[in-house]
């Protein structure tokens, strides 16, 4: 028997009202509003966001070879620098992405074995610093503390948090 075409259905595919001819995937997050966003920077009402208990702390996230390191302190000290993330790597590790961020005016410090790679700032435009490394990244030595520090600028203590990303070798 042979197979015929006729015209394909008009689907709707779209964010908006879900109706009769609507499809969707299990990879589509969004609403009417648009596709959800789940980049890190300035937040818009689709970011995507986790809510954690106020000085919970996460820890470390191995994915494959990938790791992931996250801290969030609640209340840092105005004037005091203070570890705000960090990871010591078992075997060689790539270090490709820092990310850091607070409510208040700060100095974020990535180092290396207590050796200073780089200094940012933020500021009241721009809550978020980021340490970018490429692919290949820097490699650090099994046993070598990786870390960001802060030094808060702001008029009170208040939270602050980091992220570290890398792949084990």
């Amino acid at each position: 028997m042979a197979h015929t075409t006729g015209p394909r259905p008009n689907n709707d595919t779209d964010y908006g009202v879900v109706g009769s001819k609507t499809l969707r995937t299990a990879a589509q997050i969004g609403n009417s509003t648009g596709e959800a966003d789940f980049d890190n920077g300035p937040s818009t009402v689709q970011t995507l966001r986790v809510i954690l208990a106020e000085g919970s702390l996460v820890g470390i996230v191995s994915v494959g070879d990938g790791v992931f390191a996250f801290n969030e302190l609640p209340a840092v000290p105005v004037g005091t620098e203070t570890q705000l993330v960090a990871y010591i790597p078992g075997v060689v590790h790539k270090l490709k992405r820092a990310i850091a961020s607070g409510e208040a005016d700060a100095v974020f410090t990535l180092m290396i074995g207590g050796v200073k790679i780089a200094r940012k700032r933020n500021n009241w435009t721009d809550r978020n610093v980021e340490f970018e490394f490429g692919e290949q990244g820097i490699e650090v030595s099994p046993g070598t503390t990786i870390e960001i520090t802060v030094l808060s600028r702001g008029d009170s203590a208040c939270p602050f948090d980091g992220s570290l990303y890398g792949e084990e070798q």
